[in-house]
């Protein structure tokens, strides 16, 4: 009975650690939670608005005597010069909040296929402002004034279309004002940070050699940007659990590496004595071993020798012409020995010996 007891204890030792060292692990993980706060948030209500206005200037023909056409026309593509595009965007709130900003105006050539697909798609800055703060706190606006080439960016769509012999393909250059609003130290997670005010979309390559623009404006109000962030109130204390978290899992893995060692070594053990049996079961009868080496050598005349290994025992059967009695003390250790009157000879066997 105390064998069984032995063997279960053995068994469950190592696995047992591990239980304990995943619990320091959840345990660290509740004291790091309170050394950060996710009280910090800021909630923004504002409103917008956006202007544009652009003139198409001609180059020079036999038709037209206006140096360029205005907004919301049409346009014969061999006769444009250039883009003259003016933008406004005014933000406003209610909120007494430290804000900065910047902006950028990026052209983007796009070519897409029938199913809507970029094929290409190729971007320029045009301007980049930089962070800028907001004075008033409560205001800022934006104006700036492009021009954009057109023949540029349509000799370059053009190009593309004719070099890949592509057809059934629509070539559009997008203008955007792009604006990020954000607080003196962070940003704001709402989709309406890096949004794009205002949009121009610019026909290029057409089969036709008229063209119309379209725009989109940004016009909201009561919109709320919000902003949440995490805070470490307490820094030494987080230190000293993430080195005391290091400490564990290096534990728990040096465990886990003893477990497949212990294992590797058990089931070598198990193969030897497997072999052993069955390679000298006719020469073996297995008994209980009632006396440690130690005893026999104080109770008994006879004089005790352990050897090496087991072929060492072998060699002693031949001397004395006895049969090998042997032992299993339990799973992890087996005792075989030969003995007469005079000597006995012991071969002890265990699960450490294949751990070398």
């Amino acid at each position: 009975m105390n064998n069984l007891l032995n063997k279960k204890s053995n068994t469950e030792k190592v696995p047992f650690i591990l239980k304990i060292g995943f619990c320091i692990m959840f345990v660290l993980f509740l004291f790091s939670l309170l050394c950060i706060t996710y009280k910090k948030e800021y909630k923004l209500k504002y409103d917008e608005n956006s202007t544009l206005d652009y003139k198409v200037y001609l180059k020079d023909n036999n038709f037209y005597t206006e140096k360029y056409l205005g907004m919301d026309n049409a346009y014969i593509a061999s006769l444009v010069d250039y883009i003259d595009i003016n933008m406004n965007y005014n933000f406003s709130t209610e909120e007494d909040i430290k804000l900065n900003y910047d902006y950028k105006i990026l052209a983007t050539v796009n070519i897409k296929n029938r199913n809507g697909k970029n094929i290409y798609k190729k971007d320029e800055i045009l301007y980049e402002s930089g962070k800028k703060d907001v004075s008033n706190y409560k205001l800022f606006g934006i104006k700036e004034n492009v021009k954009i080439n057109y023949d540029k960016y349509n000799d370059l769509a053009k190009a593309f279309i004719e070099n890949y012999k592509l057809s059934g393909v629509e070539a559009v250059l997008d203008v955007k004002l792009l604006v990020n609003v954000g607080g003196k130290s962070f940003e704001y997670d709402s989709d309406a940070s890096n949004k794009s005010a205002i949009l121009l979309n610019i026909p290029l390559a057409s089969d036709t050699t008229e063209f119309t623009i379209n725009y989109n404006l940004s016009n909201e109000s009561d919109v709320i940007l919000q902003h949440s962030e995490a805070l470490i109130t307490n820094k030494l204390l987080l230190g000293l659990i993430i080195i005391l978290a290091i400490c564990d899992l290096i534990g728990m893995i040096i465990t886990v590496l003893i477990i497949i060692r212990s294992r590797n070594a058990q089931a070598k053990y198990d193969v030897e004595l497997k072999r052993i049996k069955k390679t000298y079961g006719d020469y073996m009868c297995e008994t209980n071993l009632t006396q440690k080496r130690e005893d026999m050598e104080k109770t008994t005349s006879m004089k005790v020798i352990s050897v090496k290994n087991f072929n060492g025992l072998v060699d002693a059967v031949d001397k004395i012409n006895k049969p090998i009695l042997f032992h299993e003390e339990d799973s992890k250790s087996s005792v075989f020995y030969v003995y007469d009157e005079k000597v006995c000879y012991i071969y002890h066997m265990s699960v450490k010996d294949f751990e070398k």
